[in-house]
């Protein structure tokens, strides 16, 4: 594998290539190989030569699918033809994953990065599809709930105000008792309201206050209740919710900074 990996670092193509067929001819049954020609692919997918590193990735899909590294190996095919401007096959290489590791416990996570990857793309409705696919069906995984704000925010970027709400009081009833609701929401908050939609990013901030005090996020959110409703002329309110900040969080040790 090294000795691959050093002829791609001297730039020496051919005995890159001839090293690497020989890794995959000498050691066709080492229960390594999978991670080693991963390996050897990713190196080519850092020096952006793509089609070099889909080509390694395929294999390993096509010739070692029981490996640990098939079903990264798939996301990576999607990634480098999404690189390579080859849509068409990456949509087949992310239908291919969906289908052939169904039941894999990996595929939420590769998923996500598939997902996130479109995303990267700009390609903001097929990410769409995808988050929002994970976060039905995996809800309990680790990426449901961050897929789930992606969805919101490919739904801002895409202009789609009221599916970005839609997804955003999906999040909150799908996940209210989530340990990390409240950071998800603070940062959907604070991209509410950089692009000046304050009244939204002030329910936000509000329902983190209300609802999950004592997360690390409570003061900011409440703080931040304040700056909205500064933003928003609303004085009576401005002075209410700094009354709630100083009178509910007093014994915070963030209420200094945050006043």
């Amino acid at each position: 594998m090294d000795v691959a990996i050093s002829n791609i670092e001297l730039g020496n193509d051919a005995e890159a290539e001839a090293a690497t067929d020989k890794l995959i001819a000498d050691f066709a049954g080492h229960p390594d190989l999978p991670e080693a020609l991963y390996h050897l692919a990713n190196k080519y997918q850092v020096l952006q030569r793509h089609e070099q590193a889909l080509e390694l990735y395929q294999y390993i899909v096509d010739n070692l699918p029981e490996s640990d590294r098939a079903v990264p190996a798939q996301m990576d095919v999607v990634m480098s033809n999404l690189e390579l401007g080859n849509d068409a096959e990456a949509e087949a290489a992310t239908d291919k994953l969906i289908a052939d590791f169904a039941g894999h416990p990996a595929l939420p996570e590769a998923l996500y990065g598939v997902a996130d990857k479109y995303q990267d793309s700009q390609r903001h409705e097929r990410a769409i599809e995808l988050f929002q696919y994970l976060a039905d069906t995996w809800p309990e995984s680790d990426g449901a709930l961050p897929a789930q704000m992606d969805v919101v925010m490919s739904n801002l970027k895409l202009g789609n105000d009221a599916e970005a709400e839609a997804a955003t009081d999906k999040l909150v009833t799908d996940f209210a008792a989530h340990p990390d609701l409240p950071d998800v929401l603070y940062h959907l908050a604070n991209e509410y309201q950089g692009r000046q939609k304050h009244e939204q990013a002030r329910q936000l901030y509000q329902y983190i206050a209300d609802n999950r005090p004592e997360s690390d996020m409570a003061v900011q959110a409440q703080m931040d209740v304040v700056i909205s409703n500064i933003a928003l002329g609303d004085d009576p309110n401005t002075q209410a919710a700094l009354d709630s900040l100083i009178a509910d969080f007093n014994d915070r040790p963030g209420l200094p900074e945050a006043l």
